[in-house]
């Protein structure tokens, strides 16, 4: 059993499905579940369109809907010639349901959490459904399944996390007969449902964590995401031209990077993978037969360990003391600590002094301008903005100049983590 995951640059255009499907069928042997993204950046395009919906400017929010019909119905007219009426008809109903929510929003001029999964979710529910037409035309036998019937959530819109148990449950009982008579399962990443049946979104760039979730619960051989890297790098090839190729990862290595930033993989895809012990594949849709990054149990002496940099960029710092000059003790901590876990804020670095914590965040506007708020009854609090949070990896951090305008040095074991002003690093 293995488990592919390709990503919204695999399938772009119609030259990329075609492409999807021949990996698909080199690898066919063997039963095989695909998790698709949204093609292209259909993602970006429906959030604009409810950002339009929202500022109720009718005019663009109809012409950004004809678009994302246009794309997809140009797709369909390439791939799928002969049987053109039969698949628009498919992904009518998608497109329709999309178009209420909109005219829902352009009435109301509220766009909460949970009308957003929902639209966010049509992008991988019409690229499957168009991905598992192609498929089948080509003589590939496939099944569809719809992942919110699948991956059972909470109700944390935007950022749900998963229901293992019941999860589990309907992964044996809709995914795993199919895997047994060898079709080729298509399925959506990023997407779920709530217990009582709304729709939810796993955060964005979930599709990695999507094919982790349904590799472990099917206990897979392996799970592979393709990508449009040759696998995991020492830097993002964009920004460091002279990246190398990182061969082999550990679990506990993966998790870090992908913690502080590296976007190559969602940061929750390695859990679930860990625990089963399955290892994790990154590979190239544009050389499938290159051997890419393998992310699995090694020792110490078998990994990757070339200095690494990544960044993560759309950071901020909270700089907190407490109103009455009390030290920032573990009392004054956990009054913190226990505002942040109400928020979904991912909090990056910590420091703290004798009477001050500085929190290093990824910056929600929203979110952080309540959490703010929420602290400001007990603590004074200072707010730095437009910032970068750049980790370099596997060096010896005694040897590293820290910048003299770095907002935030931390150094921990063969780590050095800054956070400097966005104009500042390229």
């Amino acid at each position: 059993m293995q488990v592919f995951k390709f990503g919204g640059a695999s399938v772009k255009d119609a030259a990329g499905v075609r492409n999807v499907a021949e990996i698909i069928r080199q690898h066919d042997n063997q039963p095989t579940l695909v998790v698709v993204s949204a093609m292209d950046k259909i993602t970006n395009a429906l959030e604009l369109l409810a950002n339009l919906a929202t500022q109720r400017q009718r005019a663009q929010a109809q012409a950004q809907l004809d678009h994302i019909r246009q794309f997809h119905h140009q797709m369909i007219d390439e791939l799928l010639p002969t049987q053109q009426a039969e698949v628009q008809a498919a992904i009518r109903v998608y497109l329709e349901e999309l178009a209420e929510i909109v005219e829902g929003i352009l009435l109301l001029r509220d766009f909460p959490d949970r009308v957003y999964d929902r639209i966010m979710a049509y992008g991988e529910l019409i690229s499957s459904t168009i991905l598992h037409r192609y498929l089948q035309q080509q003589g590939i036998p496939t099944h569809w399944v719809d992942s919110r019937s699948i991956i059972v959530t909470d109700d944390t819109y935007r950022s749900a996390r998963v229901l293992w148990g019941p999860t589990q449950a309907q992964i044996d009982r809709q995914v795993r007969p199919w895997v047994r008579h060898h079709a080729v399962v298509v399925t959506q990443g990023f997407i779920g449902s709530s217990s009582d049946g709304h729709t939810t979104t796993l955060g964005r760039e979930g599709s990695d964590y999507t094919a982790s979730i349904y590799g472990s619960c099917l206990d897979a051989q392996a799970v592979v995401i393709w990508k449009d890297v040759p696998g995991v790098m020492t830097g993002d090839p964009k920004t460091l031209p002279d990246a190398e190729i990182l061969r082999k990862l550990s679990y506990e290595q993966a998790v870090e990077m992908t913690f502080y930033g590296a976007s190559v993989i969602h940061p929750n895809t390695i859990k679930p993978l860990h625990n089963k012990g399955i290892p994790l594949y990154v590979r190239c849709f544009l050389d499938p037969q290159a051997a890419g990054t393998v992310i699995s149990t090694f020792k110490p002496q078998e990994v990757d360990r070339k200095p690494t940099t990544i960044l993560k960029k759309n950071q901020l710092l909270l700089h907190l003391r407490p109103r009455d000059f009390s030290f920032m003790n573990e009392r004054m901590m956990s009054r913190i600590f226990h505002e942040t876990r109400n928020f979904p804020i991912q909090i990056n670095l910590v420091q703290s002094t004798a009477i001050s914590l500085t929190l290093c965040v990824d910056h929600r506007t929203d979110t952080v301008q309540q959490l703010v708020s929420n602290l400001s009854e007990q603590f004074l609090v200072e707010i730095e903005k437009d910032l970068i949070l750049k980790t370099i990896l596997n060096v010896d951090v005694r040897k590293i100049q820290s910048p003299i305008d770095a907002r935030f040095v931390q150094r921990d074991r063969n780590n050095i983590h800054l956070v400097v002003q966005a104009e500042d690093q390229v």
